[in-house]
């Protein structure tokens, strides 16, 4: 059952190389009960190699049958449910393929700037029976990936280069795609925003005048699409990053509170537990107790060099709702996209 409340999952991409990779064999996710969508400030691809799955991306319902690939665009609220009884086989890269493409044909990239913000509903699942050569590229890119030489980010960034102009090519838009996905890429300079400046006295103006929008019309569809109000989101996008920085031992509540933008630790706190049910100490001490042995053991059996592609501190610095992991207790488990 999806609940109410969609959550950001913010990944801080390298800046000289702006991948990040869920690889290797052992990303496994199960049927969830219960389970809220979710989205990213940027791409992402799934690659499922087994199992069946339902993708609810915005207000949709998809079947999904391994193999397939599926993509999320940035800011789309989305998650994907393995089947009752059904174990699925899954990977996933997160990316920014303008920044990771700036020597890619000005044309090509001017349309895959709008390209990969406007896919939608089934244009956004793609079989490996309709569309194997995507796919089976896919495949290469991820091995060469989990190769984890050094030297692979140039192959794999050519790879990628590969796949985009041949998506594109081989997977136009339907018209309805582009009708669907308008007002995120509308908001799309208030989320930009809001993901560079939360930690200031941002007002709805503020917001609204970055998608020249009045205040009424941009309350009303950024309520539509994100199923928050764009205060309550600034709020939930500072609690996220306060999680971020609790998990450093060494910085203090009052400093935390200051960094996220909050006044007062009392207000920090408040507003913590209302989006969390306990303080932020309390949520330090269930942290330093639940550690994701999937996500760690991962991690360690990568070679140094494969790293690149999920740095080892990226577990450390990014609190447990950034993290695209299969479970953190009992009551979070199955999906990870």
């Amino acid at each position: 059952m999806v609940q109410r409340g969609i959550f950001y999952r913010h990944f801080d991409l390298p800046a000289n190389f702006p991948v990040i990779g869920l690889l290797g064999p052992d990303w496994h996710g199960e049927h969830m009960e219960q389970f809220r969508l979710h989205f990213h400030n940027c791409l992402e691809i799934g690659y499922i190699s087994a199992g069946d799955a339902i993708y609810y991306l915005r207000d949709e319902e998809i079947l999904l049958h391994a193999p397939c690939l599926t993509i999320a665009p940035p800011n789309a609220p989305h998650i994907t449910n393995a089947q009752p009884g059904v174990i699925c086989d899954w990977k996933w890269l997160y990316l920014d393929p303008i920044r990771l493409l700036p020597h890619m044909d000005p044309k090509y990239a001017a349309e895959l700037g709008v390209y990969q913000y406007q896919l939608s509903g089934a244009d956004c699942v793609l079989s490996r029976e309709q569309f194997p050569r995507l796919y089976d590229l896919m495949t290469l890119i991820l091995s060469v990936m989990e190769d984890g030489q050094g030297e692979n980010q140039g192959i794999v960034r050519e790879l990628l280069h590969a796949f985009f102009l041949m998506l594109m090519s081989m997977h136009p838009l339907s018209g309805q795609s582009i009708h669907s996905s308008r007002y995120e890429g509308v908001l799309a300079p208030a989320i930009a925003y809001i993901q560079a400046f939360y930690m200031r006295d941002l007002t709805v103006g503020d917001l609204a005048f970055q998608c020249h929008l009045s205040e009424a019309h941009f309350r009303r569809i950024f309520k539509e699409t994100y199923g928050w109000s764009p205060l309550d989101y600034i709020h939930m996008i500072r609690m996220e990053r306060a999680c971020k920085l609790l998990l450093d031992d060494e910085l203090s509540m009052n400093g935390i509170a200051a960094s996220v933008g909050d006044q007062t630790p009392s207000t920090f706190t408040r507003q913590f537990h209302h989006f969390f049910g306990m303080s932020p100490s309390q949520w330090r001490q269930k942290m330093e107790r639940e550690e994701n042995d999937q996500v760690t053991r991962y991690l360690q059996s990568l070679p140094p060099q494969a790293q690149t592609y999920f740095p080892a501190d990226y577990l450390q610095q990014l609190g447990p709702t950034h993290l695209p992991i299969l479970s953190l207790s009992e009551e979070i488990s199955g999906g990870i996209s």
